[in-house]
């Protein structure tokens, strides 16, 4: 059972209060036709991709698509990542290869294919380090500790949550600070230590407030009422 809250004469479960700040939140955030707007981005894509030369700015428009794909198409998305994949060694271009790479970890893992989600995904990894790109870095660290996470992994999820931590620390990008906090905070949940789950959770939403995050933010309460309703 939560601890209590009490308010006037009034007394509220934790979990409730903190259930109860998420459907509020949540009534001031807009939630348009996202499918419609990838549909439409998707189309116009495509015909750009027929008329580009074999450059950059192709491989970043491959890299798109296989990006909005990797959901509702994943055959096509895997297509269009190779394609991306192939250009940009071809052309040297380690950011396109680094986001080929990464978006078909991605693919992969919409596809519950983990081991092929980690291939792809260590190899983004390993040419971001290359041209020492933090941001990519950091970002690389997280989604293998997510991979990990689903594989059941949470050593190794822990691991890299921690490097992908300090390393968004070192860079100062507070958001994605935020994030990967409340993605430790979840992991020490699934392992059923609360107090520590507790600790990241509201270090998560110290940092989504400060931003005014309210999606975020809305997700750390929810978070923190699961957490509370287990003491």
């Amino acid at each position: 059972m939560g601890k209590l809250i009490c308010v006037s004469s009034f007394s509220f479960s934790l979990p409730f209060v903190l259930r109860l700040s998420v459907v509020v939140m949540l009534n001031f955030v807009n939630f348009p036709s996202v499918f419609a707007q990838k549909s439409a981005e998707k189309d116009s894509l495509l015909k750009l991709l027929e008329i580009l030369p074999e450059d950059t700015n192709k491989v970043n428009i491959l890299n798109q698509l296989c990006f909005l794909s990797a959901k509702s198409d994943p055959k096509n998305s895997l297509k269009y990542g190779k394609r991306s994949k192939v250009l940009a060694l071809k052309l040297s271009f380690k950011p396109g290869l680094i986001e080929a790479n990464s978006n078909l970890g991605r693919t992969y893992r919409f596809s519950g294919e983990y081991d092929q989600a980690i291939m792809h995904k260590e190899e983004a990894l390993k040419e971001a380090q290359k041209i020492q790109d933090s941001s990519r870095i950091a970002k690389g660290l997280r989604q293998m500790g997510i991979l990990h996470r689903l594989k059941g992994d949470f050593p190794a999820a822990l691991k890299y949550y921690f490097s992908a931590l300090k390393t968004y620390e070192n860079i100062k990008d507070k958001l994605r600070e935020g994030h990967t906090l409340s993605s430790i905070g979840s992991l020490y949940y699934y392992q059923k230590k609360f107090q520590q789950s507790l600790r990241f959770h509201e270090k998560a939403l110290e940092i989504h407030k400060s931003l005014e995050d309210i999606k975020n933010t809305a997700i750390d309460y929810n978070n923190l009422g699961n957490v509370y309703s287990e003491f």
